[in-house]
């Protein structure tokens, strides 16, 4: 059996950076104080923040680093961005950390506030 093909599309917006169909954040800016854009990508390691998996990805203009969800690059990357009424990404089965685009949705609410 094989695995299946990943595909990856780049992050509108965000220059250098990219989304994989397996629900990975890749990057092709080198590591350290100055990054440069470098031949190949890496992944970034996602932190969890309210149980969510997110990124912290340095904007070049402001030179500060921004928290961002995966799953909401991931939807920008493969789906494009959010209509205005669903403004939220929605994981499908509930589960925060399987980024993957088959099981993402935009959402007009909040994922923490739809199971209260």
């Amino acid at each position: 059996m094989t695995a299946p093909k990943i595909t990856y599309r780049p992050i509108p917006g965000l220059s250098g950076y990219r989304a994989a169909s397996d629900g990975r954040i890749q990057s092709c800016w080198s590591r350290g104080r100055y990054s440069r854009k470098c031949a190949e990508y890496h992944d970034l390691e996602p932190a969890e923040h309210h149980g969510r998996p997110v990124v912290r990805i340095k904007r070049r203009r402001e030179g500060a680093r921004v928290q961002y969800r995966v799953a909401e690059l991931v939807l920008l990357a493969f789906q494009g961005p959010a209509p205005d009424s669903k403004p939220h990404p929605w994981c499908v089965n509930e589960d925060q950390w399987d980024c993957r685009p088959e099981n993402l949705r935009w959402s007009g609410v909040p994922q923490l506030e739809r199971w209260r």
